[in-house]
C-alpha cells in the first residue's frame, strides 16, 4: 500500500478483444518491473494459474485464451 500510495499515476486494468491489458504508470523504469500475476477461479482451483511479468514498455496483455 505505501509503494502504491507513492505512485504519481495508478495501474490501470482495460478489458480489450484481445484480453485485459495491464499498464503501468509511464514515470516508472519498466526494465526494473518484475514479479507475477496470480489468477485464481474460486470454483476450480484446476483453473487457477499464474503469469509472468515480462515487460517491453508499460503494459502487459492476459490474453482472454487463458481466462475462463
Amino acid at each position: 500500500m505505501n509503494n502504491a500510495n507513492q505512485l504519481k499515476q495508478n495501474v490501470s486494468i482495460k478489458r480489450t478483444n484481445e484480453g485485459f491489458i495491464i499498464t503501468f504508470p509511464q514515470d516508472m523504469d519498466y526494465t526494473k518491473i518484475t514479479g507475477a500475476l496470480y489468477f485464481q477461479r474460486p470454483s476450480n482451483e484446476d483453473l487457477d494459474f499464474d503469469q509472468a511479468i515480462i515487460l517491453s514498455d508499460t503494459k502487459v496483455l492476459v490474453n482472454h485464451s487463458n481466462l475462463v
